[in-house]
């Protein structure tokens, strides 16, 4: 018997040290994972720059919002469509944004340049109305506004602006007092005479108020926008007490130059002829 205990034991060593030596290896592992609970805080950042065009003019959108998405790391593109951006890892996700443009969202799948196109969002840009110095949406006004573009100004056979308005702009009083040439142009009154004195509309032509607008070429003007109750008085004050008439010129576009050409002919006879 004195012989056998020395196999007996050498038999519970082994199988003790069969069974620890798995639990410790667990327990190192566990340890390992509970102290990196997250891959992606050993990997390395990535340097991520490109440019954002638009996709139909193929020119720079500067200020476009470039964010990580899901966090508050972003940036946006300077004056000629530039951007960089520093994303946590490879599978981060880039996200594109800008007024009036669809937004994508782009893997970044370790790539170091990405070169962005975005298309503009027609819906979007049906539902805002610049207002003063803001927009708003379409839904926020009910008829405090109202809108001529430059397409129907110029199809009218008209040298000043004033006399093209009448019936066509909502709230919009067109008066034309003499026929005099040079001198034909009308007055105009938002919502009837709401004051005293001057009651002519406060006319702002590409944000700068002026006296009248009668000396613009119908053919130069984009928009015309008229601006009533309180969305004129909301942003311009007493000086919007009469109503608010915003102009918007035409801007020039690239590509090649363009030749186009308006002509007309009228003949104006007088009612009454004095003796």
């Amino acid at each position: 018997m004195k012989k056998e205990l020395p196999t007996i034991s050498s038999r519970l060593a082994h199988r003790v040290m069969s069974f620890l030596l798995p639990l410790l290896l667990f327990c190192l592992t566990g340890y390992a994972k509970y102290s990196y609970p997250d891959s992606t805080l050993r990997t390395a950042a990535i340097e991520v720059q490109g440019r954002v065009m638009d996709v139909e003019a193929q020119i720079a959108l500067p200020g476009v919002n470039v964010f990580v998405k899901d966090t508050q790391q972003g940036t946006i593109t300077d004056s000629e469509g530039y951007f960089s951006i520093s994303v946590p890892n490879e599978n981060s996700v880039l996200v594109f944004s800008f007024i009036g443009y669809i937004t994508q969202e782009i893997i970044v799948d370790g790539k170091s340049t990405i070169n962005v196109s975005l298309s503009g969002d027609v819906q979007n840009l049906d539902e805002v109305v610049v207002i003063a110095y803001g927009t708003t949406k379409k839904t926020s006004l009910t008829a405090s506004v109202s809108a001529m573009e430059g397409k129907e100004i110029e199809a009218l056979p008209i040298t000043n602006i004033s006399n093209g308005m009448g019936g066509r702009l909502s709230g919009l009083i067109v008066k034309q007092g003499r026929g005099e040439p040079g001198r034909d142009e009308a007055d105009i009154f938002v919502r009837g005479i709401s004051t005293t004195g001057n009651t002519q509309p406060l006319i702002v032509v590409d944000g700068i108020p002026r006296r009248g607008f009668n000396e613009i070429n119908p053919n130069a003007i984009e928009s015309l926008t008229v601006l009533k109750d309180a969305a004129a008085v909301a942003p311009y004050g007493v000086a919007g007490a009469n109503g608010v008439i915003l102009v918007t010129t035409k801007s020039g576009k690239s590509g090649a130059p363009t030749l186009s050409y308006n002509g007309y002919v009228g003949f104006q006879n007088p009612v009454v002829l004095p003796e």
